[in-house]
């Protein structure tokens, strides 16, 4: 039997003026996502997640574009 892997996290880096990041793994509600920089869990006020529900093509826009160098993870949490 053969189990697939799929990607749950993506990583960028700040670089103080693009506001929108791609989420190329499927998810099914905006809290299924957890937002970090610089490994610091983000308030959900601080970002737009378009496209959720199992839809290809997500995306998170921040309502401020993080800082230079700023490491920017984006993960699937999924309740078992």
């Amino acid at each position: 039997m053969t189990i697939q892997q799929t990607a749950s996290r993506v990583t960028y880096i700040g670089d103080g003026s693009q506001t929108v990041f791609t989420v190329d793994f499927k998810f099914f509600i905006d809290e299924n996502l957890k937002v970090y920089f610089d490994n610091i869990l983000q308030a959900g006020t601080a970002y737009t997640i378009q496209n959720s529900g199992g839809e290809t093509g997500s995306s998170v826009t921040f309502n401020t574009a993080p800082a230079d160098v700023v490491v920017i993870a984006i993960e699937r949490a999924l309740e078992y």
